[in-house]
């Protein structure tokens, strides 16, 4: 079977999981011997969430409306989801019903993709120092993302994966 475009997207949002999952256990480690270490990880973890949730909506998108596109603006491809119809017993039922119940969160979580600045102080991101007040902080600095969140990200990452991963079918695509 040759892969799709939704396979595509999917098969990456996998490989990216897979790193955040790795990084989250390095992250675990370090708490479960009572020492948070690596807080330095956390806006890694943090971007590579950002980068599974952007290509689940992208696979997603494409499998329902048969194209994507390299756009940024996860909030539109989510509004032409919710559109598409579904049976409640089906997977695209399921899915809108994440999406739908998750969208703040997406959107606070997509609001922390790397912006180019055009003169005036950098947003909070995960690559890029950025201003609070003024100060540039680094995103690897001590208390720039704090543990819950991270966990909320790297859970947002992974239920909405689940989801995809039962809707579209890459069994025999290898990645």
């Amino acid at each position: 079977m040759a892969p799709t475009s939704a396979n595509a997207w999917l098969v990456q949002a996998i490989s990216d999981m897979r790193v955040a999952e790795l990084l989250w256990a390095v992250v675990e480690e370090g708490r479960r011997a009572g020492v948070d270490s690596h807080f330095d990880l956390y806006c890694q973890v943090a971007a590579k969430c950002q980068q599974v949730v952007e290509k689940e909506v992208k696979a997603i998108h494409y499998k329902l409306i048969g194209k994507t596109s390299e756009s940024h603006y996860i909030d539109g491809f989510i509004d032409a989801i919710l559109a598409a119809p579904a049976n409640y017993k089906d997977d695209v039922y399921h899915i809108k019903q994440v999406l739908r119940y998750r969208r703040q969160e997406i959107k606070n979580l997509m609001a922390l993709a790397p912006k180019a600045s055009k003169g005036g102080p950098t947003p909070k991101n995960t690559e890029y120092p950025y201003h609070v007040s003024s100060v540039l902080i680094a995103p690897a600095s001590c208390n720039a993302f704090l543990f819950e969140d991270v966990w909320a990200y790297y859970r947002l990452a992974g239920i909405i994966l689940a989801r995809v991963e039962a809707y579209i079918d890459i069994t025999q695509v290898s990645p």
